[in-house]
């Protein structure tokens, strides 16, 4: 089963619906942590090292 099948099944559902939809807010903060980073020519690794992290804990920056 593909995702989109998958997604367009659960989301019949008014609670998985609803739950859905209370994330729009905190993806859409994710959508835009993204953009300000490709702008910036930044990369996952970059961005990672300057927290003093490693490129793992930035994966939520990768979003579509």
């Amino acid at each position: 089963m593909k995702h989109s099948d998958l997604k367009k099944k659960a989301l019949k559902r008014k609670k998985v619906k609803e739950e859905y939809e209370a994330l729009g807010p905190e993806f859409s903060l994710l959508r835009e942590l993204l953009q300000a980073r490709q702008n910036a020519g930044l990369s996952q690794a970059e961005i990672a090292n300057k927290m003093g992290t490693k490129a793992p804990a930035i994966i939520f920056l990768n979003l579509p």
